[in-house]
């Protein structure tokens, strides 16, 4: 045991050694570089190449000396399931890319760097980071001009950029230098998830392509003859163009940090003049590919609306045109780009959230790849409130509404995965991007303006725009701002609650004074902030700000008082935040009996309902009731009761439970869950004997999870201690009392990878435990067995490609499970029950009782469906025989989707028993799984072959006999259908 101690304290020193972070300014300089780009292309639809050459003049405003220029070239991130996005697209589950035909892959080749027709050496960092080294160092305020030819397959539309049913989506089409900015180079390669960083320049683009291509594009387009066309297309009045010849046409634009351009030959076009306030007038566009049922006066109505509302409250829009594409997109619902954006719908909020981004990423350049709320957070926050839809005041007894954005923070929350809101993008979770970054960080902006006023908001967001506009400002360049128009001190908002700051306060009492009452708060967070403190009479309505902290505040006479009273500000706990003044319970709020729903404010609900659908093999079937005050949020202490009446076996059943969750801030850790429950039912511990036993199980189960060093893979260490009695008579002889005790103590880790393509889970698990057994009434029967076991269990799927194109899964489950000591006294051994399983393991393997089952006892041979059973947790050969080792069983379990689309997988199971001889056991056939992000839920085995040593154990069994499966009960309750589904 000592060796053991000092190896899991080893691990727990190796695991938690902090990494030195990055050291990022977080303030820019008052430089930046320019970039001026000069591209012709010509489109050939019939190969779907553009043939193109390019002129970058790169001037160097840095008072550094640069002696080499890194591009990027992200069509390459199309060319192979090697790159970073062909990597994401495992842990996303894209199969489309991933089993792409090499004709639908994407790249970019033909590269020749020069400088005056002197070729340049080049580096490539990885295919798509090429380092051009230059002849001579390029000094400040100097200018270099290099040129390149180039060559873009299209691919297929996988993500953003590429070509699906004649419309082109050109995008990051070009080598682009990388910023270099008071970090240095900022390169990085294509992601979906994570945006793009590129310096602001001038370009002059000219397009060559069929001329009945119709085109938008970033920039000014130069002929008039192709904007009167436009009209005539969008007065559906075209005529004479058939695209057998081709034409070009160039766009110009200056202080633009990219250039996109979509082209199809069937967009219905729509055109408009929107008039700013500044009397700037922008000259607006939509494009609809093909047949969607969308209106372009739907389109141009919401671009109207986004510049003048972006105008208004951040600055006016900077360029003379403004476009929205409408048209299939595969990796989000719209995407901007200078001047134009293309959007999968046209809904009003997605268009205006897409031209919005010509604030943030577009004319401010925000460095969105490593600080996504800067941009996607703010403009979210601006969207909401343009479209009319901004976040309204969280009344009393109001619900927490299903779309709200303070739901999708508590559902992140209370799994414990929640994130800080300013990581980088490749940082976060694959839903927490969303949840976090759209959701929970515009409602942070939210809780900022009611504090600052909307006015003062305004102030600070002009001077923000007006001070960093075409200038790249980095995170304390926006704070500066707001702090010096401000005159507060907002550290609180940028570092902390946009940070790991999980905000808590609440109203611990309220006492009566001879002057009003005294109000004692309590600051649950580690850091201090704002937080409006109201209280209320029946005519009238008071509030404060004040600082959250370890406080009382006085205040007059008051029928109720409330911290938070808009509920902007989100609350890992919103249950505390209010006090009556009359009552016992004063800061308990409302108290109410009713069935399950989201939370109420203020409300303290226990729910009730008829418990209907519960039954067993051995009670019958068990109604009863289900009383809770469980909730979503969720609570520090939740407890559920569930008594029970089992019409069979004419007994009190029933179970009963009480949670302590307990979150964490900053911390290696995000969760604590620790759970006492009790349940009681009955079951025949043989299958021939008549009479029930009543088992009483009582378990303490601790899991803490830990926070995720990589967004994909949860980590969590479980403690869980069981106690069973199990009581009852042998064969209707009511004097043979046969009692039976056990406790078992499991230590264990687990580490799960919530790759959509490649799911896994490894558990380790140590397990101690003690048996003692007792007949009462005959001649001494008693003693007692103690074991100490290891388990080892991984589990991993695996895609492949069968039938050429088709994708299909290879699931594997390996196994180990071993005596590492046994002990007994008197006349007990090694029961049957706690030996290692090869197979068939069953509700008599439930030793611990820790499964929920609906047969716990039968066998094989008892006649009715639920002796098929399985343990939903068992591992081993999925056979009915129930066979066990006398040291050790080890084993492998695979399935495959053998058939695309099909679910009917076939399976193979092969395990060896630690015995003296070393058996080694086989069984094969087909099965059905149900399983949501890795985890079954139900499963249908239906063996049809196998070794020779089950010959004996399934003779006399039809084929179809053989048939078992398992139920995962735990998988369908309300918390881990979320944490499963949350992944």
């Amino acid at each position: 045991m000592k060796q053991i101690f000092i190896s899991v304290t080893l691990l727990f020193l190796i695991f938690f050694q902090k990494s030195d972070a990055q050291n990022l300014k977080t303030r820019q300089t008052d430089w930046k570089q320019q970039v001026d780009h000069e591209i012709h292309a010509e489109l050939d639809i019939q190969s779907n190449i553009l043939r193109c050459n390019e002129v970058i003049r790169y001037q160097n405003n840095s008072p550094e000396i640069i002696r080499e220029i890194p591009f990027h070239i992200w069509p390459n991130a199309f060319s192979s399931n090697k790159t970073a996005y062909g990597k994401e697209a495992y842990v996303k589950g894209n199969s489309k890319f991933l089993q792409a035909k090499k004709s639908d892959r994407g790249f970019l080749d033909s590269l020749n760097f020069e400088i005056n027709h002197v070729k340049l050496e080049t580096r490539f960092e990885n295919a798509e980071i090429v380092w051009v080294i230059l002849k001579e160092p390029l000094n400040p305020n100097q200018t270099v001009e290099i040129s390149t030819p180039f060559r873009v397959k299209i691919p297929a539309l996988f993500s953003r950029m590429g070509v699906s049913d004649g419309l082109y989506s050109i995008t990051q089409w070009y080598p682009k230098p990388a910023v270099y900015d008071v970090n240095g180079w900022n390169t990085f390669e294509y992601l979906e998830q994570g945006e793009y960083y590129s310096e602001f320049g001038n370009y002059n683009v000219a397009l060559t392509l069929p001329d009945n291509y119709v085109v938008g594009a970033t920039g000014k387009l130069q002929e008039e003859s192709e904007l009167d066309w436009l009209s005539e297309v969008a007065e559906e009045s075209s005529t004479g163009r058939t695209g057998k010849s081709n034409k070009t046409i160039h766009y110009v634009q200056e202080n633009v940090s990219d250039f996109a351009w979509f082209t199809d030959p069937k967009f219905r076009v729509g055109e408009a003049k929107v008039k700013l306030g500044n009397g700037h007038e922008v000259h607006t566009f939509s494009f609809i590919h093909g047949n969607l049922n969308f209106t372009s006066i739907t389109v141009l109505s919401a671009i109207e609306k986004a510049l003048q509302y972006y105008s208004k409250r951040v600055g006016y829009y900077a360029y003379d045109y403004c476009s929205a594409v409408i048209g299939e997109l595969k990796a989000a619902g719209g995407m901007e780009y200078p001047m134009i954006t293309i959007c999968g719908d046209a809904s009003e909020g997605t268009i205006i959230h897409e031209v919005g981004h010509n604030w943030f990423q577009g004319m401010l350049g925000s460095q969105e790849r490593r600080y996504p709320w800067m941009d996607e957070s703010i403009n979210t926050f601006y969207q909401w409130y343009a479209e009319g839809n901004a976040p309204t005041e969280w009344a009393e007894h109001s619900r927490i509404g299903v779309k709200s954005a303070i739901l999708l923070y508590h559902l992140a929350t209370d799994l414990g995965i929640f994130q800080a809101g300013n990581l980088h993008s490749e940082d976060y979770q694959q839903v927490n991007y969303g949840t976090i970054i759209y959701s929970a960080n515009p409602e942070r902006f939210t809780y900022l303006q009611e504090y600052l006023g909307k006015s003062m908001m305004d102030s600070c967001m002009h001077q923000y725009f007006e001070e960093w506009h075409f200038r790249h400002p980095l995170p304390g360049d926006i704070q500066d701002v707001f702090e010096t128009v401000s005159g507060e001190k907002l550290g609180w908002f940028f570092n902390e609650l946009l940070g790991d700051g999980q905000p808590d306060v609440a109203i611990q009492s309220l006492k009566k004074t001879s002057s009003g009452y005294q109000i004692k708060i309590k600051n649950n967070a580690d850091f201090s902030y704002p937080v409006k403190l109201e209280w209320k009479t029946d005519t009238r309505s008071n509030n404060r700000w004040i600082m959250a902290a370890d406080t009382t505040v006085s205040i007059s006479e008051a029928s109720y008082v409330r911290l938070n009273p808009s509920g902007f500000l989100p609350e890992r706990n919103m249950a505390n935040n209010a006090a009556k003044t009359n009552g016992i319970f004063k800061t308990s709020g409302k108290w109410k009996i009713g069935f399950p729903d989201l939370y109420h404010r203020g409300d303290n609900k226990i729910w009730i309902f008829p418990n209907i659908f519960s039954s067993n093999r051995y009670d019958g079937f068990t109604p009863g009731l289900v009383i809770s005050n469980f909730t979503f949020p969720r609570r520090k202490w939740e407890w559920w009761l569930m008594p029970s009446y089992g019409v069979q076996s004419k007994k009190l059943v029933g179970i009963a439970g009480i949670q302590r969750n307990i979150w964490f801030q900053k911390s290696r850790f995000t969760l604590l869950e620790t759970r006492l429950v009790g349940r009681s039912f009955h079951f025949r511990p043989i299958t021939n004997i008549e009479k029930l036993y009543a088992y009483t199980h009582l378990e303490s189960i601790t899991d803490l999870y830990l926070k995720r060093r990589r967004p994909w893979v949860q980590q969590q260490f479980f403690l869980n201690g069981f106690l069973n009695n199990v009581s009852g008579s042998e064969f209707n002889l009511s004097s043979m009392n046969r009692i039976f005790l056990n406790y078992i103590v499991q230590l264990g880790w687990s580490r799960t990878s919530n790759k959509k393509s490649i799911p896994s889970k490894l558990v380790l698990k140590v397990e101690r435990g003690r048996s003692y057994t007792s007949f009462i009434g005959v001649s001494p029967y008693y003693g007692s067995m103690g074991f100490f076991k290891f388990f080892a269990e991984h589990k991993i799927g695996i895609p492949y490609t069968f039938m050429k194109s088709k994708i299909s899964g290879l699931f594997i489950k390996s196994f180990f499970t071993g005596f590492l000591q046994t002990y007994g006294s008197g006349n007990i051994s090694v029961d049957n029950a706690y030996l290692p399983v090869v197979s068939g393991a069953n509700g008599g393997n439930d030793y611990a009782f820790q499964q929920l089952l609906v047969n716990r006892s039968e066998n094989m041979n008892s006649g009715n469906l639920w002796s098929n059973q399985l343990l939903a947790t068992g591992t081993g050969i999925r056979m009915l025989p129930n066979i066990t080792a006398q040291k050790f069983a080890a084993g492998v379990n695979v399935e495959s989707s053998l058939i695309p689309k099909v679910p009917v997988n076939v399976f193979f199971d092969v395990a060896l028993a630690g015995n003296a001889n070393m058996d080694l056991y086989w069984a094969g056939g087909v099965n059905y799984v149900i399983r949501t992000n890795g985890s079954t839920s139900m499963e249908v085995n239906l063996p049809l072959v196998y070794s020779s040593n089950f010959n004996s154990a399934m003779q006399g069994l039809k084929w179809y006999e053989a048939a078992n499966f398992k139920l995962s009960f735990l998988i369908l309750q309300p918390i881990n259908v979320a944490r499963i589904a949350y992944q």
